[in-house]
């Protein structure tokens, strides 16, 4: 078992023997600015690091080398990597786009989502599509899908939250499709399948939708 942690500026992992119940080896890693967010990537040799500065990086779990680097600037949000590593996506306004984590370029073509809020995101193996979880609100109105989950946001006044997953191929631009029926709770977690047939989807009240794509 691998086991990656953050302490302010720098970052352990542990490797675990879970029959004898103790640790085999630790790399500690010491970095110049906080660490804001870290987790490991599906292929569990690598483990992404975004910073405070605004620096992403892909780090070798084994060696605790840093890999790749990717630098946003501050109108920049990052939102996911590919399970390999090699790229990621990002948002600007109303653009997302899949970026080459090696060369920090662009590929393939921007997309245009125009959506109050985006909770999560999921990038495909090889970067040609990204599904992004967003949404918006209105006033409460009879005419909403009920499906859709009502927050208050105070002196009695109620909004409606609609939320979308949609799944875009970022070679054409466009959208493969669109998932929202049954979408009330926040999605926390999105990923698609290795040939990005599959969608899996988890909310926040801990249920697991999947779909076809």
């Amino acid at each position: 078992t691998r086991i990656v942690h953050s302490n302010g500026r720098s970052i352990v992992v542990r490797y675990w023997d879970e029959h004898e119940s103790r640790e085999n080896q630790s790399v500690k890693i010491h970095l110049d600015t906080a660490v804001h967010r870290i987790h490991f990537l599906p292929n569990s040799s690598q483990f992404s690091v975004l910073l405070e500065d605004r620096r992403t990086f892909i780090v070798g779990g084994l060696t605790g080398t840093l890999e790749s680097k990717t630098v946003l600037d501050m109108e920049t949000e990052f939102l996911a990597y590919s399970p390999t590593g090699e790229c990621c996506a990002v948002k600007k306004g109303e653009l997302v786009e899949v970026l080459d984590t090696r060369t920090n370029q662009p590929i393939h073509r921007r997309v245009v989502v125009q959506e109050e809020f985006f909770d999560c995101a999921a990038v495909s193996h090889d970067g040609a599509r990204v599904a992004i979880v967003s949404g918006s609100s209105a006033n409460t109105d009879p005419d909403f899908d009920p499906d859709s989950n009502e927050v208050e946001v105070g002196a009695g006044v109620k909004l409606k939250v609609v939320r979308y997953i949609r799944v875009w191929d970022v070679t054409t631009s466009e959208p493969r499709c669109v998932f929202q029926q049954g979408l009330g709770p926040k999605i926390t977690a999105l990923s698609l399948s290795p040939k990005s047939e599959l969608l899996i989807a988890g909310s926040e009240d801990g249920t697991i939708h999947m779909w076809d794509v």
